[in-house]
């Protein structure tokens, strides 16, 4: 039984199959992180998102002012991504619901951040130097993105 085409067509399939594998591994490996990244940078700017919009609506949260949440609200949901905004008070009830919360939970990203209230300036006290008192949370806010632009970067 002889092979067709010598030792040298052999020796030339030794030398390419080898490296089209690792031309097919290397491509997958790549692709691969690109759709890491992509969610990396949406799962961060969700995040960034709801801590920035959970520190400016502290004053809104306190008082009671659902204009100025819902101020805060509106301009969260100038991003392209941004479906909705939701606001609750520490038991878990909803403040205020901006946007639109009728997409399934498969095409939207959810993010939580805390609402804490500041502690008031004050002069230093010789016996409470050195201690820190927890922050008291006094609500939570739920910032809802969009999964298309994703899915559309990773297609």
């Amino acid at each position: 039984m002889r092979m067709r085409g010598g030792i040298r067509r052999q020796l030339q399939w030794l030398g390419v199959i080898p490296a089209l594998i690792m031309l097919a591994l290397i491509l997958v490996s790549l692709t691969w992180q690109r759709f890491q990244d992509a969610d990396n940078e949406v799962r961060e700017l969700g995040g960034f998102l709801a801590r920035q919009l959970a520190a400016a609506a502290e004053y809104g949260v306190l008082s009671g002012n659902t204009s100025e949440l819902r101020r805060h609200a509106r301009l969260a949901l100038q991003g392209p991504d941004v479906k909705c905004v939701l606001f609750r008070d520490p038991s878990g009830a909803v403040l205020l619901r901006v946007g639109d919360t009728a997409h399934h939970d498969d095409q939207v990203l959810r993010f939580h951040a805390g609402i804490y209230r500041q502690p008031a300036m004050r002069e230093p006290d010789t016996l409470t130097l050195g201690t820190v008192a927890a922050p008291d949370r006094i609500g939570e806010v739920v910032v809802g993105l969009s999964r298309a632009r994703l899915l559309a970067r990773q297609k």
